[in-house]
């Protein structure tokens, strides 16, 4: 087990930080917890289709569309590091554009996301309710964003909530291999699906 999914296995079972690469101390946020090096970030507003690539260091953006809230946090580089929700909730026709299937007509430009090999990927899905700002996007490799792990994750969460289910206790780690890049090396993902603790790793093949 890696170290990103055993930090994720206590976010969601024992709400401890002991042991997982984060510093000490976190604080709480509904339900779940916000490590401590992203406790005091200031929060701010970006437009739900702000299509800007730029992302402010340390900061804490609600990219859920609507009233839901979901969160995302940076690190002091403006990497998108730390995503949690509590609840996740389907988009609904009311809150679309007729004849529309998504909130944005495109997705933030976060650097990278110009190569040919990585889409312009959500965190939390479109489907899930999750915006196209930069605080809610990564380049991520297109075949895990459509056809892979990213997209079979995305796929469960759907059918579980339109089957009555729930999704609750959403949180992401973001990984990067050094503090210039936001090109993500990795996700670790973890989530309550009915009740019931999963785990997921994504490893972003960028070359």
């Amino acid at each position: 087990m890696t170290t990103m999914k055993k930090m994720i296995l206590g976010l969601l079972l024992t709400f401890t930080l002991a042991g997982c690469g984060l510093q000490s101390t976190p604080t709480t946020s509904g339900n779940l917890i916000v490590p401590s090096e992203y406790s005091n970030n200031k929060t701010i507003e970006v437009e739900s289709c702000n299509l800007s690539g730029e992302r402010k260091a340390n900061v804490k953006v609600d990219i859920g569309y609507g009233d839901r809230e979901y969160y995302a946090y940076t690190n002091e580089y403006g990497q998108l590091a730390y995503v949690q929700a509590n609840e996740i909730t389907l988009q609904t026709d009311d809150e679309l554009v007729a004849g529309k299937k998504r909130y944005c007509n495109d997705e933030a430009k976060v650097p990278g996301t110009e190569a040919k090999n990585l889409d312009e990927g959500h965190v939390i899905a479109d489907s899930l309710g999750g915006v196209g700002n930069a605080y809610n996007i990564t380049p991520q490799e297109s075949q895990l964003n459509r056809y892979g792990e990213q997209a079979e994750m995305e796929r469960m969460m759907r059918d579980t909530l339109k089957n009555g289910g729930t999704v609750t206790d959403f949180v992401a780690v973001i990984e990067y291999a050094d503090t210039a890049t936001q090109i993500p090396e990795s996700y670790a993902i973890g989530l309550m699906l009915d009740g019931e603790p999963i785990t997921f790793d994504f490893f972003n093949v960028t070359e």
